[in-house]
This record gives C-alpha cells, sequence and structure tokens, in this order.
C-alpha cells in the first residue's frame, strides 16, 4: 500500500468511491464504501490509485524476510590454520618464556664455550710445537750430505757423474 510520511490534517469524514464487486448465493452483490466518521483503531489513512485517501488497515503479516546471503565455504588449509593458530601462539608463548628463564645459563654456557675454544687453541699448539721438536731429533738435528757416482762404458769411451744432495 501508498502509506505517506505523514497524514494530512483532515476531517474524520471520509467518503470514498471504492465499489467491490462480489458473488454471494449464486448472484452478483456490490459493495460500497459507505461514510465513516471516525477510523477504528489500527487504521492508516493511505492513498489508492484512482480513488484518493481512504482509511486502511496496514497487512499485519511481516514483509518476507530476505534470503540470507549464502557464503562460500572455507577452504579446509583455511580451517586447519585457524585451528592450529592458538597452538602455534602459545607454543611461542612458552618457548619465550622458557628462554627468558635460561638466560642465565646461556651467559654461562658461552663463556664456558669460549674458555674451551681458548684451551683447544692452546693445546694445539703444543702438540704441534711437540711433534715438530720430535721430528727434528729423530733425524739427528744436524745437516746430512749424500753422494752417488755413476760410470758407464760405451761406444765412444767412459763417462763419470757425481752428485751431491745435503740437507
Amino acid at each position: 500500500m501508498n502509506r505517506p510520511e505523514s497524514a494530512p490534517i483532515e476531517p474524520a469524514a471520509v467518503y470514498p468511491s471504492a465499489v467491490s464487486h462480489a458473488t454471494a448465493g449464486g448472484r452478483a452483490v456490490e459493495a460500497r464504501a459507505d461514510y465513516t466518521p471516525a477510523p477504528l483503531p489500527g487504521a492508516e489513512l493511505v492513498t489508492v490509485p484512482g480513488v484518493g485517501r481512504v482509511w486502511a488497515y496496514p497487512d499485519a503479516r511481516p514483509a518476507p524476510a530476505a534470503p540470507a546471503r549464502q557464503s562460500e565455504p572455507l577452504p579446509m588449509w583455511v580451517k586447519a590454520v585457524a585451528l592450529l593458530m592458538p597452538s602455534t601462539a602459545c607454543s611461542v608463548a612458552v618457548g619465550a618464556w622458557g628462554l627468558s628463564l635460561a638466560v642465565g645459563a646461556f651467559e654461562a654456557i658461552t663463556s664456558a664455550l669460549w674458555a674451551l675454544t681458548g684451551a683447544t687453541a692452546a693445546v694445539g699448539v703444543v702438540v704441534g710445537g711437540a711433534a715438530l721438536a720430535v721430528r727434528s731429533a729423530r733425524r739427528g738435528g744436524g745437516s746430512a750430505t749424500a753422494t752417488a757416482t755413476a760410470t758407464a762404458h760405451g761406444l765412444f769411451g767412459k763417462a763419470t757423474a757425481t752428485a751431491t744432495v745435503k740437507r
């Protein structure tokens, strides 16, 4: 129905010219709207095309609800990630808390690792020096000289060669 924003102030008497035809008991009946001195409770002033303004009762039925928008289903990986996010966040939080408790131990471990590194380097220098000392002691410590002589007789005569190596 066409409802105005606000009903104009008019007298309560309305003379509609609406005519309705119906069949009652096999014969045609014509119904005309009669003079109404005042509207009954719940009536509203509405405009009917071709008739004018008349008092009418609004439809008490609620308007049909619009169908709910169908959303697309979420992919399975989205559901899995959404379910795993709380446990992942809790795991990260517990890990951070554990690291904060272990900071003092990590400082002690770090200084122990540096000490171990220095000790390993010192042991390497000592063992390397000892190995060089043992090697040189086996060789006799002094210089060595080796001499070799070769003689050959051939078509053109005799040839002799001598080689000396010093260490």
